[in-house]
C-alpha cells in the first residue's frame, strides 16, 4: 500500500442577504468544487465539509478549501478524488473519505491517498470505527451483466480491511467474494457491520454473517442461518444478534441459531429490516419478491403479524419510530400508532383530512412532524394540529428540526419554509436560496443553518 500527501488549499467567496436572517449561497463559481453535493459533515472542530461530485469543498467559518486532486510520489502525478461517497471521522479526528477513485485520509493538514496494487476496482462502501480505534473498510465493486432481454444480473464484489493504526490487514481468505442479484433488488454486497456489547465485530453479507472475536473470525451461513444471503443485522438491548434474510429471521441464542419463517407468523418470505422499541419487541419489514407484504412483532417468544388490514394503510410501511409504550408507523397514505396492544390510525377526527404523505419526522425532543400533500403537521400527543396549509400541493423532501418549536422543512421544488413561535417564514431563490429543489437542511456548531439543493447549498446566518 502506498501513501502520498498534499498539502490542503483555500479560497473563500460570499454572497447578498436578506433582512432578518442572512442567506450566503454557494455554488461552483463560488466555493464548491462542484454544485451537486453528495455527502455531508460537521467535524468536532466545526468544519463543514461537502463532498461533491468533483471532489470535497471545507468551509472553515471564513473561507472555503477545495480538494480535487492528491499529489501522489510520483513526480507531476496527482490522483483525482472524483465523487465522494463518504466522509467519516474518526476519534483521533483524521478525516475518511471513500470515493468514487478509492480511500484517502486527512490528518494534521495532510492529505494521504492510499492505493493497493490490488483490487483496484474496490470502493469503500463502509467505514466503521471500533472501540479500539481500530478502522474497519468494507469495499465494493459492481458489474452489470445482460443475462437476457428479459433478465439482467449485477454481480456485486465485497471485500473487508482493517487498519490497526500502523498496518492494514485484508481479510480476503475470511470474508469478500462474488454475488450475482437479479434486477430489482439491493446491489450491497455488505448489508451490516457493527461492534457488539461484548466488543466483537460482526460483518453482514450477501454470503453470511461473520464474527470476529479479535483473533478469529466465525462463519454463520446456510447451516446455521438457513440462508447466506444476509438482508440486515442488528443487536437487541439484551444483547442478542438478530439477522434479518431472504427468507427469514434468525436470533443467535447463545451459541445456537433460532430461524423463523413465514410459517412462524411473519407475513413476508423475505425480511429486509430489524428493529426494535423501547420494550425491546423485535419489529420486521417484509416483503414477498419486492413487493412490502407487512409487519411482524417478537414477543413473548412467537411473532405476531400485523398487515395493512391492521394499521388500515395499503401503501408500503416506510418508517417505524417508538411511541411512548409502543410504535407509529408511516406511509404515503397515512400514520398509525400502536400502544402494545392494537393498532390506531389517525384520521379526520384526529386533525389529519388528508390522505396523501411525503415526509414523517421524529424530532430529537421527542415531537412527531408531518408532511402531507397540502399541509403539515404536529403531533401533539392526541391529535395533530395543522401548523401550514398550501393551497398547492407541495412535496417535502426533508424535515429538520433545529430546536424545540423550531422547524425547517425542505421541498422538491418550492424552497424552505421554517416555522418558530408559531411564525412561518418562506426561502426560495427570490430571497437568496441557491436553489429550489431542497435535498438536505442541517445545523453546524456555530449555529448556522445550511440548505442543501440541487444546484449548490445556502448558509442561513441570524442577523
Amino acid at each position: 500500500m502506498r501513501i502520498s500527501l498534499i498539502l490542503l488549499l483555500c479560497c473563500a467567496c460570499i454572497f447578498p442577504a436578506t433582512a432578518q436572517e442572512r442567506l450566503i449561497a454557494y455554488n461552483k463559481k463560488s466555493g464548491l468544487t462542484s454544485s451537486e453535493i453528495t455527502v455531508t459533515l460537521v467535524d468536532s472542530r466545526g468544519v463543514v465539509w461537502f463532498g461533491t461530485s468533483n471532489g470535497l469543498s471545507a468551509f472553515s467559518g471564513q473561507k472555503w478549501y477545495p480538494v480535487k486532486n492528491i499529489q501522489v510520489e510520483e513526480p507531476g502525478k496527482a490522483v483525482a478524488i472524483g465523487k465522494v461517497k463518504i466522509i467519516f471521522e474518526d476519534s483521533k479526528r483524521r478525516l475518511w473519505v471513500g470515493s468514487s477513485t478509492g480511500l484517502f485520509i486527512y490528518k494534521n493538514n495532510y492529505w494521504s491517498y492510499f492505493e493497493t496494487d490490488e483490487d483496484d476496482d474496490f470502493r469503500p462502501a463502509r467505514i466503521m470505527e471500533d472501540r479500539q480505534g481500530r478502522i474497519w473498510i468494507a469495499s465494493e465493486y459492481l458489474q452489470l451483466i445482460n443475462a437476457s432481454v428479459q433478465l439482467s444480473l449485477t454481480l456485486t464484489n465485497g471485500m473487508l480491511q482493517l487498519y490497526t493504526g500502523e498496518r492494514w490487514i485484508d481479510f480476503n481468505d475470511q470474508i469478500g467474494g462474488t454475488v450475482a442479484v437479479t434486477s430489482g433488488y439491493p446491489t450491497e454486497y455488505f448489508t451490516a457491520l457493527f461492534q457488539d456489547c461484548e466488543g466483537d465485530v460482526w460483518a453482514g453479507s450477501l454470503e453470511g454473517a461473520f464474527e470476529f472475536d479479535g483473533k478469529h473470525w466465525k462463519e454463520y451461513k446456510e447451516d446455521e442461518l438457513k440462508s447466506e444471503k444476509v438482508q440486515f443485522m442488528m443487536e437487541d438491548m439484551n444483547g442478542e444478534i438478530w439477522v434479518a434474510l431472504d427468507n427469514g429471521v434468525a436470533r443467535q441464542d447463545k451459541e445456537a441459531w433460532i430461524t423463523y419463517k413465514k410459517k412462524d407468523g411473519l407475513p413476508g418470505s423475505r425480511v429486509y429490516r430489524l428493529q426494535h422499541d423501547n420494550k425491546n419487541r423485535i419489529w420486521a419489514f417484509t416483503a414477498n419478491n419486492l413487493n412490502f407484504a407487512g409487519l411482524s412483532m417478537f414477543e413473548g417468544g412467537k411473532w405476531h403479524a400485523f398487515t395493512g388490514k391492521d394499521y388500515k394503510m395499503k401503501a408500503t410501511v416506510q418508517v417505524l419510530s417508538t411511541y411512548e409504550d409502543g410504535v407509529m408507523a408511516f406511509s404515503q397514505d397515512g400514520v398509525a400508532a400502536y400502544d402494545g396492544k392494537a393498532w390506531y390510525r389517525f384520521g379526520k377526527k384526529d386533525g389529519l383530512d388528508e390522505h396523501r404523505f411525503t415526509a414523517f419526522k421524529k424530532g430529537p425532543y421527542g415531537q412527531f412532524w408531518l408532511a402531507g400533500e397540502h399541509g403539515f403537521y404536529r403531533f401533539g400527543g392526541s391529535k395533530w394540529e395543522r401548523l401550514l396549509e398550501q393551497s398547492e400541493r407541495w412535496r417535502v423532501s426533508v424535515i429538520f428540526v433545529e430546536a424545540p418549536g423550531r422547524v425547517w422543512v425542505g421541498t422538491e421544488r418550492s424552497g424552505a419554509y421554517r416555522h418558530s413561535n408559531g411564525q412561518w417564514k418562506h426561502f426560495t431563490t427570490d430571497s437568496g436560496l441557491a436553489d429550489n429543489r431542497v435535498l438536505d437542511i442541517f445545523k453546524d456548531k456555530k449555529g448556522a443553518v445550511w440548505i442543501v439543493s440541487k444546484s449548490g447549498v445556502t448558509q442561513v446566518l441570524k442577523e
